[in-house]
């Protein structure tokens, strides 16, 4: 399956090709009324099966692998693509990988209101356009082990003392370039950069977070 966050052309503009190219049978996307030309491109190429994203759905993607969508939800609303973006949590293998995309403020102070013990293992987290994210008392909730950052040209030195303060291990694309994350059937789950030697790879050991 493919599951496209939001409309912004710079995360959905090669969704079309990739939908020819690889045939999934699922599409999950967040809503047709986005204005993203890339976005639509991918419902006109279309996949079997096209579910829109909403808080309170879970997708299923095998017996031990689910994605549960925290948001958007009905609060959700702005001009811009971000502010509706979808907050995926992937769970598999007793380890939990946060996506929140490129959710801002009100995306992070409701998830921290209601999932005050939500802790994960690894954040993937973007940078809103223009509101406010990465917020520290966010940061505190879900006490990653691993942050991979995208989208910040220039990720502050701040950001990331408290980050790596907190115990977490900061990859940060502009410097590392693309991340692949393994994950294990055992918990074992490793993470390592295009651009950092092999050396550098990041490991989390095998059984549930503490």
């Amino acid at each position: 399956g493919l599951i496209v966050s939001h409309g912004d052309t710079g995360h959905v503009g090669g969704a079309a090709e990739a939908l020819m190219r690889l045939t999934p049978t699922v599409l999950a996307h967040p809503g047709i009324e986005s204005r993203s030309p890339g976005l639509r491109a991918a419902l006109i190429a279309g996949a079997p099966e096209m579910p829109v994203l909403r808080a309170g759905q879970t997708l299923r993607l095998d017996e031990g692998t689910t994605v549960s969508v925290l948001w958007p939800r009905a609060e959700a609303s702005g001009p811009l693509a971000d502010d509706s973006c979808a907050v995926l949590l992937l769970e598999c293998a007793g380890r939990r990988i946060l996506f929140t995309n490129d959710a801002g403020f009100l995306a992070e102070r409701a998830l921290a209101r209601d999932f005050p013990e939500m802790r994960v293992d690894v954040w993937i987290r973007g940078r809103h356009a223009n509101d406010l994210s990465g917020q520290e008392e966010f940061l505190k909730r879900v006490r990653p082990s691993l942050v991979v950052v995208a989208g910040e040209k220039r990720l502050p030195q701040a950001w990331r003392n408290m980050a790596e303060a907190g115990g977490a291990r900061v990859f940060d694309q502009a410097e590392t370039g693309a991340v692949d994350i393994m994950l294990l059937d055992d918990g074992r789950l490793t993470a390592g950069g295009f651009l950092t030697s092999p050396e550098d790879r990041f490991h989390l050991g095998n059984g549930n977070p503490p």
